[in-house]
This record gives structure tokens, C-alpha cells and sequence, in this order.
């Protein structure tokens, strides 16, 4: 990932970072973006002091997409790993704590509400192809 200035030009580059759609975020309250690794994880960076940091996810997981507060206490995620057999659960993590909760299923791409008590997301597709936004209440780690 690199960082560009409102000139274009390149600020500094963070490597094994991934700025795909839906799977990274910004929270402004502590400048720090949230990204997916290139080891399928999910880290984040200070824009202002530079420090690159790991979230701790579920064991053996990916990530799929993500969505961080406004303030960057909590993040979620969706998982794509195997074991879950494409069924893409979502899961509510502290980042100050590292607690992790278990949403729901069938969680494509998330969206946390701005005072943190839902998130919304697009559902997984059924047999049928159709698909639509759910929202639940948001566990807090």
C-alpha cells in the first residue's frame, strides 16, 4: 500500500498491506488506516507516528472484508476460511483488548453503524443468486 499526498505524490509505502475494497478502513479519531495483510490477517498503521500494528484475528483464519469505529476501538471482519465452508461468519473484535465476538453468517461485505451498537452487511448470494443488506445488533468485545 502506498500513501500519496493531495499533490499525488507518493508519501511512503506500507508493505504487506493490501487496500482492497472492503477490506481496509479508516478511523479518523486516531489516524490509522486498517488493512488486510498479505498473510491474510489484518494489521494496522498510525499515519502519525508510523507504527504498524497486528490484530489478532481468529486462529487459522482469513480475512475477507472489514470495517473499523470511527474512534478505531472496534473492528469486524468476515472470514474465508476453508474450515467454515464458505459460509463467511462475521466477528466483532476489541482492538485495544483483542476480544473477539462472533456475529452471524453470511457476512460479504460489513459496515459499522457510527455509535457502534449494529453493523450492516451484505448477505452471501443463495441458490437462487439473490442477495441483500441485513443489519444486526453488534456484540462489544
Amino acid at each position: 500500500m502506498t500513501i500519496y499526498d493531495l499533490a499525488g505524490d507518493s508519501v511512503y509505502g506500507i508493505p504487506d498491506a493490501e487496500a482492497l475494497l472492503h477490506a481496509s478502513a479508516y478511523a479518523p479519531g486516531t489516524h490509522e488506516i486498517f488493512f488486510k495483510t498479505n498473510e491474510l490477517g489484518i494489521a494496522k498503521y498510525n499515519l502519525t507516528s508510523h507504527i504498524r500494528t497486528p490484530i489478532p484475528i481468529m486462529p487459522k483464519d482469513t480475512v475477507e472484508s472489514l470495517d473499523v469505529s470511527a474512534d478505531g476501538a472496534l473492528l469486524v471482519y468476515s472470514s474465508g476460511a476453508a474450515n467454515n465452508s464458505n459460509t463467511y461468519p462475521g466477528y466483532a473484535i476489541n482492538v485495544s483488548t483483542g476480544n473477539i465476538k462472533p456475529i452471524t453468517t453470511g457476512m460479504v461485505a460489513l459496515f459499522i453503524s457510527p455509535n457502534k451498537d449494529r453493523v450492516a452487511f451484505i448477505n452471501m448470494a443463495d441458490a437462487n443468486g439473490n442477495q441483500g443488506i441485513n443489519v444486526v445488533a453488534l456484540p462489544q468485545p
